[in-house]
């Protein structure tokens, strides 16, 4: 069965959400992908349908936190709560 385009992006934003859970309570070297997947709910072999490679999953999700963190930090100033503020 196909899945649609939206289905998709939905397990791969799953899989990038299930990864930095992961790499930030394991480590990164210690994150296996078969585990990794297991956590998503997914099957090892399905994770070269989404991704080239382990470091591409890390990027992203590194990118995700860092993304994250800066519209938080960006939050903080508008409400006069950032350093710049104390």
């Amino acid at each position: 069965m196909r899945r649609s385009r939206e289905e998709t992006a939905e397990t791969r934003r799953n899989i990038v959400k299930t990864a930095g859970i992961r790499f930030r309570q394991n480590g990164i070297c210690e994150t296996g992908l078969a585990d990794l997947m297991e956590s998503a709910g997914l099957t090892h072999g399905g994770f070269y349908r989404h991704f080239d490679s382990k470091d591409q999953l890390v990027f992203e999700a590194s990118a995700g936190r860092v993304r994250g963190q800066n519209r938080r930090d960006a939050g903080f100033r508008l409400h006069g709560q950032g350093p710049q503020s104390a």
